[in-house]
């Protein structure tokens, strides 16, 4: 997707089994759709990855519900 790291204000999981993951822009007051995916093979490691390339970047990272936009 290409997502640039000052690009992104925040970054929301959703859900323990199969979970959700959205990236919020800054610009955006809500997640657009097309920025919501899910890890289809080994979520554990991609969430982990991810999790750290956000640490990298200062960027913050919730585990909470998040409202999406069309």
């Amino acid at each position: 997707m290409g997502w640039r790291a000052r690009n992104v204000k925040r970054i929301f999981i959703r859900g323990y089994f199969m979970p959700v993951i959205a990236v919020k822009p800054k610009a955006r007051l809500l997640v657009p759709y097309s920025y919501c995916f899910r890890f289809t093979d080994q979520e554990d490691q991609g969430i982990r990855a991810l999790t750290e390339w956000a640490e990298r970047h200062q960027i913050e990272v919730l585990h909470k519900k998040f409202i999406r936009w069309l």
